[in-house]
């Protein structure tokens, strides 16, 4: 398979209260590309995806921030690296969003 170009490469991150279902979500999309690889780190786990989409390679970096309050030096360092934040929050605790 070759190697997307740099255009079809996206880092995301999800972020989002403890308890939202961050990891859960991280999780389906483990799932779903089992054959991609995941890798758990103590603050974060980073899971690469390869789609095709209209017979294009598009790859895919997914990072599961931890919540914590003493990981945020890491968190804020992946902010200035990503093209895209998934934003978790639960439609049933208004505190979550906030």
């Amino acid at each position: 398979m070759p190697t997307p170009q740099r255009n079809h490469l996206y880092k995301l991150m999800v972020v989002g209260d403890t308890g939202v279902g961050k990891t859960t979500f991280s999780s389906v999309i483990r799932i779903l590309h089992p054959e991609e690889w995941n890798v758990d780190l103590i603050s974060y786990k980073v899971s690469e995806i390869v789609i095709n989409l209209n017979g294009e390679q598009i790859k895919l970096i997914i990072c599961d921030m931890s919540s914590e309050e003493n990981d945020r030096s890491i968190r804020s360092s992946f902010y200035n690296a990503v093209d895209g934040i998934f934003i978790l929050y639960d439609s049933t605790n208004r505190k979550s969003f906030q």
